[in-house]
């Protein structure tokens, strides 16, 4: 039998145009006569799954993701990933070409369990090959999990995708790298189900996203899901903790290279990408000074001032689509024999958000209604994420006698 001539994914580009791609992705999973495989991803095979999952933490690691954002799921075939960030309490925007994936998608969600509150209604979006109809700096993640390779035209779809992610925001990347059009499935994949398998250059599509406007790039490194150390040489690993021998290192490295080089996780930044308050991650902060005790009388309205900084990595929102992760100064009351009288005393709004080391002055206005001895003490809370002083064990408080 004559072999068979290598499908170039240009040439399958010119022939069948970003329409023509987009009508072969519906027709590949409207053809399917069983789905099982599509809507068990991503525990659907032996072989890929291992190596599926450790992407998947180093992709939800490295987007710093927190409860209530937006997040795209572009190319999200059947939407197991998009089921995932919706039961972390994120948003999804599940976003494909094949409206028949994204039909199998829904159904996912069916008798799925958010355990961290939230549960906002997903979306689904079918996409035309060009156009992202979403508003302006409307998603705060985006996410490409094996699904970047078969975009035809990745410039015009990164200027998408800068247009609608917002100020600080991030692309999270799971691609194939150098030579994957070339693999045996990618060449029947093409040839048989004409869909598009191309390469992705990480470095190279970056160079297009800084002309766009993104300012940084990260990747993750992983080692190779096929090593292993065996009991004498886990125990040399440990012995060799700050010098290892170049032996060992060059073992390493033949690990570590291959995932990053034909397999990597990769991101972009739009801005200074960092945690923000809608998750527990970097969350502390000092007050200044506060008095030994304060004298009261019942009735009246009395001020504190007090100087609050951020001490931590993570930026604090004043501001949200919903009543999550804004961070307000608040107050517990609690009597002097450390009974708590009032957990939600107080809550003062924060005038803008907050960097890592920014600071920011406050008035406490307070009234006491009755006379007696308290105790008032300070913290910051992350709306429906966590109390800061829980993290951290800092409680701030002063005295306070009221006649």
């Amino acid at each position: 039998m004559a072999e068979k001539k290598p499908v170039n994914p240009d040439a399958l580009i010119q022939e069948l145009g970003i329409e023509g791609l987009c009508r072969t992705a519906e027709e590949y999973y409207s053809s399917m006569t069983c789905t099982k495989g599509v809507r068990a991803k991503p525990f659907a095979e032996f072989e890929h799954t291992p190596v599926s999952l450790v992407k998947l933490g180093l992709l939800l690691e490295g987007l710093k993701l927190g409860k209530s954002m937006k997040v795209l799921d572009f190319g999200a075939g059947t939407c197991w990933l998009s089921r995932a960030l919706w039961q972390m309490g994120i948003k999804p925007i599940a976003m494909d070409p094949s409206e028949t994936a994204l039909k199998i998608g829904k159904e996912q969600f069916k008798g799925a369990v958010c355990a961290n509150g939230g549960g906002y209604d997903p979306e689904f979006m079918v996409f035309d090959g060009r156009r992202i109809e979403l508003e302006d700096e409307s998603v705060d993640r985006i996410t490409c999990f094996d699904s970047f390779h078969h975009v035809p035209n990745p410039e015009e779809i990164l200027a998408e995708f800068s247009r609608v992610l917002s100020k600080n925001g991030l692309i999270g990347f799971c691609e194939p790298g150098p030579g994957h059009h070339k693999s045996h499935h990618s060449q029947f994949e093409m040839r048989e189900k004409r869909v598009l398998e191309k390469d992705v250059h990480p470095d190279r599509l970056f160079e297009h996203a800084r002309a766009l406007g993104f300012t940084g790039f990260f990747a993750k490194p992983y080692l190779s899901t096929h090593g292993e150390v065996s009991f004498s040489g886990y125990k040399r690993l440990l012995k060799y903790k700050y010098f290892p021998p170049f032996s060992g290192l060059a073992r390493v490295w033949r690990l570590f290279y291959p995932p990053l080089a034909y397999n990597p996780v990769f991101f972009f930044e739009k801005g200074k990408a960092i945690h923000d308050s809608r998750s527990e991650k970097g969350l502390s902060f000092a007050l200044g000074e506060l008095p030994a005790q304060l004298e009261y009388k019942s009735g009246e309205e009395y001020e504190l001032s007090v100087n609050l900084k951020n001490t931590g990595s993570a930026r604090w929102l004043t501001h949200n689509w919903v009543d999550v992760g804004i961070v307000k100064l608040g107050a517990h009351l609690f009597d002097q024999k450390g009974n708590c009288l009032d957990w939600d005393w107080l809550r003062i709004d924060l005038p803008h958000d907050l960097e890592p080391g920014g600071e920011v002055g406050l008035t406490c206005r307070m009234i006491f209604s009755e006379p007696g001895d308290f105790v008032v003490q300070l913290d910051l809370v992350s709306e429906n994420i966590c109390w800061f002083g829980d993290k951290t064990g800092y409680h701030p408080s002063v005295r306070v006698h009221v006649a």
